[in-house]
């Protein structure tokens, strides 16, 4: 028996933009679904162990002045975006349209480029 490894196997292409984006469009979504939970989890702790609103207010408001937690928001805004544009293509892709090997790549450069200038614009206004 030979232990070479079953074809196809990983080690054996070379990683693709089309292959790395399809996978990064899954983890976006899969970051989001438990984000989307983490928001819910922390919101509904905010709004029942506190019943004043001005406590509501002063602790939503300190929320943002952590470090960590911006930095995890820009994230999530990021995978959010990346998702949103990547879906995008996809739909594109879908009704049969740009799939030659230059449009693939240009436009799966057009996503990441997107999500990044996206991202940055939004949090501009918001650190603003």
């Amino acid at each position: 028996m030979n232990n070479r490894p079953l074809s196809p196997h990983l080690s054996v292409y070379k990683p693709q933009i089309t292959s790395v984006l399809s996978i990064l469009h899954r983890l976006t979504g899969i970051a989001l679904f438990f984000s989307f939970i983490g928001l819910l989890w922390v919101l509904n702790y905010l709004t029942i162990k506190l019943q004043k609103p001005s406590d509501l207010q002063a602790n939503f408001v300190g929320f943002f002045h952590n470090n960590i937690i911006v930095f995890l928001l820009i994230i999530i805004s990021y995978c959010s975006l990346y998702h949103f544009f990547s879906g995008i293509r996809y739909l594109i892709w879908d009704q049969g349209k740009l799939m030659s090997l230059k449009a693939v790549n240009i436009l799966g450069w057009l996503v990441v480029a997107l999500s990044i200038v996206g991202t940055s614009i939004f949090w501009y206004y918001i650190l603003i």
